[in-house]
């Protein structure tokens, strides 16, 4: 099944166009195609994504507590916190 010339080419609301900053409006141009703003959105991911691991040389006595404390409250801040990242790999 293929898609039918013009596919993607919703045009963006006025009201959404504003939200967009002046540079990004005039790099995509007129009119603004839902398609082309989704195209943009994909390339600024993959250049900003990192793949992350949690690192888990923790003090074990500290994450405990907080594990304790968090069944508590329900809370996962404090975990969060605690429990750095670092990139995939290393």
């Amino acid at each position: 099944m293929s898609l039918s010339p013009g596919y993607g080419e919703t045009p963006v609301h006025d009201d959404e166009v504003s939200l967009l900053l002046p540079d990004v409006r005039e790099l995509l141009g007129e009119p603004l195609s839902k398609a082309a703003l989704y195209d943009l959105e994909q390339a600024v991911q993959e250049e900003v994504t990192e793949d992350l691991m949690y690192d888990w040389e923790v003090d074990k006595r500290s994450y405990i507590d907080l594990l304790r404390r968090f069944d508590g409250h329900r809370d996962p801040s404090e975990l969060a916190a605690f429990i750095g990242t670092k990139p995939l790999g290393e």
